[in-house]
């Protein structure tokens, strides 16, 4: 059974739905989705699909998900939100809008990580368009965290524009974007009176530190960890009923178009 939504966050959505232009952005892995060993198989969950479906649908509520994810690999496990009207920040956002010229050769971060993966039995290499990253979910920590620590350093040396570690993966990437450029650059698009913004990975705290000065942002941090969000929730579940939460609210305040 889900948990029941802080009442702190339940009021401030509330307050929310009454925003001229209100901008929903969330991350996919661990926030719409839930984390799976294979990332190929992460579905997103069907309430929180439905519900930013129809947030996207009404008025002066723009909706976007800000994913670490290539564009074509989002429209494998979730056609249904990449064919919608919600806009897509891919790869930290660098399929919109790279900050630097390609360099290394993505290729060549490839091949690092499976070097790196060769001596972790169960790693896992993902190709992206900007890099690779490695998969470690599933593994016990014995293994899981010095093969982190290995991909960090072969990442260093190989000159990765940027070295991400998250939860359970390292990415390599070429390109400088971060997701609180690709966030700035939604912001500049529709100029929102109110932000949501979930996310429950490293690379979401750029996110929320480019909402720090924005007057009408709430920022929310899913799952365990250090964060610079406003608020928390447990699990894909609690965001699952926080986005069905605004929807009927929202629904209530600008009706449908």
């Amino acid at each position: 059974m889900t948990a029941a939504l802080p009442r702190a966050l339940s009021r401030e959505i509330d307050t929310a739905a009454g925003a001229g232009t209100l901008l929903v952005a969330v991350d996919y892995d661990g926030t719409l989705a839930h984390l799976v060993t294979n990332p190929r198989l992460a579905v997103p969950d069907s309430k929180a699909a439905r519900a930013v479906l129809a947030l996207a649908e009404l008025p002066r509520t723009p909706v976007a998900i800000v994913t670490g994810r290539d564009r074509d690999d989002l429209r494998a496990v979730a056609p249904a939100l990449a064919a919608s009207d919600i806009s897509i920040a891919a790869s930290h956002g660098a399929d919109a809008a790279p900050l630097a010229p390609p360099t290394p050769d993505p290729t060549r971060l490839v091949d690092v990580l499976r070097e790196v993966a060769a001596g972790f039995p169960g790693a896992r290499v993902e190709v992206k368009s900007y890099g690779a990253a490695l998969h470690t979910r599933g593994l016990p920590a014995e293994l899981s965290e010095p093969a982190l620590d290995a991909a960090v350093a072969a990442g260093r040396s190989a000159g990765s524009g940027r070295v991400i570690r998250g939860d359970h993966v390292v990415e390599l990437t070429t390109s400088l974007a971060t997701k609180g450029n690709a966030l700035a650059g939604i912001l500049d698009e529709c100029s929102p009176d109110v932000v949501l913004y979930i996310g429950d990975d490293t690379t979401d705290e750029d996110a929320f530190a480019a909402l720090a000065t924005h007057p009408g942002a709430i920022t929310v941090k899913v799952g365990r960890g250090a964060t610079r969000a406003q608020h928390r929730l447990n699990d894909v579940g609690q965001v699952a009923d926080l986005l069905d939460r605004l929807l009927r609210v929202r629904t209530d305040a600008v009706g449908t178009s």
